[in-house]
């Protein structure tokens, strides 16, 4: 064994002996090909090993060209020569020689807009597979990727999986080597707390709107300590509100992983997926919270999102129910007052939107913002679907009128009027107001289009009926003034 490492061999069994319970691990970076003008990897090797070091629960040993080990492994024939590359049977052989407990293969490398690392942890004896892991992060600085935080990131998040998971054992307990009584030369420092600045500092930057300072503030946070739940869900705010709802969403599940007690951070990566614009894979995220928790009132509150948005209302409905059964909210009250638009039962709708208002609704100016752009789509929706049928009906009732067009018409008219009461109770934030009043006045217009067009159908007439078009048109005229307005407060 290692013929030229007798002096390095016997060192490792030495310190394998006093500290039996600090495993030794060895890393390899594996090299990503790719046949690209630029070389997409990035040096994560060093930082993975330092976090890994700084633990105080392992000790790493890299696989690099120069590394003694390495050397001596090839002198003495344990491997043939050193490659970047290598295959895992030399690293497994290598490992054994050397007396590391664990291997580690590691990559890091650009993708996309951000940088991805994958890593995978085996046992040297046997070379058995025991935990796998991927992470995607985008740490931008003025528009470019900050490389380093992204690769500290990515060891900080490795690290803190690895000692909660396959290697938790040695973090629940790390033996102290207790030095003789006399001639210390060990000066015992107290530990410093996590400086929470960061994340203090971030907070108030995404308060103020300052993304790109959150986002940084936040991510350096998150890095200092991945278990500090408040500083991950302020990320993941950061990045929703950056447009970036994919990287949200992982984050969001970063967090589950490292505390899968914690599902309210699946709830969110759901979420997350729904404004991506991928309501089947928010579905299933969320589904497997339900069924392993279906008392769970969030879960419900993002699963009847997704059916809303799917158009499956009566689900929709279903599901803010067994929200508000669970745990009675201003805002499943509010969710539910817009299944129940959806659906035309707008008493039950204008029911909720009291519920909600008197148990109080979250005043903070970006849920706002974002509650009334979510209620706003419902709105246009039903506008259109009412006055599309104010318009049939007058063209049927040009034809042959009837007690089906007449009740279709009496239904209708009281439909719109209504809703004309429920979208009065929304309160608009102060960008969207004047787009707000353009809607109620089209709204107002349509609500003497479906009286008019039930008075036509009862009476007849054809000034009655003319009239009856003519304020529908109008009213679909001040709606899309509306939604023009809208669009430009929007940008």
């Amino acid at each position: 064994m290692l013929g030229k490492l007798p002096v390095v061999v016997s060192c490792i069994a030495i310190f394998a002996t006093s500290m039996a319970a600090k495993p030794q691990v060895l890393l390899v970076q594996q090299q990503v090909q790719e046949f690209t003008e630029r070389d997409p990897n990035l040096d994560l090797l060093p930082v993975f090993s330092n976090t890994l070091q700084e633990t105080g629960w392992v000790t790493t040993t890299e696989w690099f060209e120069t590394n003694p080990l390495i050397v001596a492994a090839i002198a003495d024939g344990i491997l043939r020569s050193y490659s970047a590359n290598p295959a895992p049977a030399d690293v497994f052989r290598v490992a054994r020689a050397i007396r590391a407990d664990f291997v580690i293969f590691c990559s890091a490398r650009l993708v996309g807009g951000g940088v991805r690392g994958d890593m995978e942890l085996f046992r040297s004896s046997g070379g058995r597979s025991i935990f796998k892991d991927e992470n995607s992060v985008q740490i931008l600085i003025e528009g470019a990727i900050d490389k380093p935080s992204s690769i500290l990131s990515i060891a900080n998040t490795f690290t803190t999986k690895l000692f909660a998971g396959p290697l938790k054992e040695f973090a629940a307990a790390t033996p102290i080597q207790t030095p003789p009584a006399t001639h210390s030369t060990v000066t015992t420092t107290a530990r410093l707390p996590i400086d929470k600045a960061p994340f203090e500092n971030g907070m108030a930057a995404l308060n103020e709107g300052k993304i790109v300072e959150a986002l940084n503030l936040l991510r350096d946070a998150v890095d200092a300590d991945p278990t500090h739940g408040a500083a991950r869900l302020g990320l993941i705010e950061a990045l929703r509100r950056a447009g970036k709802p994919f990287l949200a969403a992982d984050e969001a599940m970063r967090g589950a992983e490292l505390n899968p007690y914690d599902i309210s951070l699946v709830v969110v990566a759901a979420d997350c997926y729904l404004s991506a614009g991928q309501p089947e894979r928010a579905r299933a995220t969320v589904r497997a919270v339900l069924d392993a928790n279906p008392s769970s009132d969030e879960a419900w509150l993002v699963y009847g999102d997704i059916c809303l948005s799917t158009l499956n209302n009566d689900e929709a409905l279903s599901a803010y129910s067994k929200s508000i059964n669970i745990k009675p909210t201003a805002e499943a009250f509010y969710k539910r007052a817009q299944a129940y638009a959806l659906l035309e039962d707008f008493q039950a709708s204008n029911r909720d939107m009291e519920s909600a208002k008197s148990l109080g609704l979250d005043d903070d100016p970006v849920k706002v913002l974002a509650r009334y752009r979510e209620t706003i789509k419902i709105v246009d929706n039903v506008f259109v679907s009412l006055a599309t049928r104010v318009r049939n009906i007058i063209v049927e009732a040009r034809v042959a009128a009837g007690p089906d067009i007449a009740r279709r018409a009496r239904e209708t008219a009281g439909s719109v009027n209504s809703f004309s009461e429920f979208v009065a109770k929304l309160t608009p934030p102060d960008v969207h107001s004047r787009s707000h009043e353009q809607r109620l006045l089209a709204l107002s217009l349509l609500v003497q289009a479906a009286l008019v067009t039930q008075d036509f159908v009862n009476r007849g007439g054809t000034e009655t009926g003319d009239e009856a078009n003519l304020l529908q048109i109008e009213a679909m005229r001040e709606f899309g003034a509306g939604q023009s307005i809208y669009e430009k407060e929007s940008k």
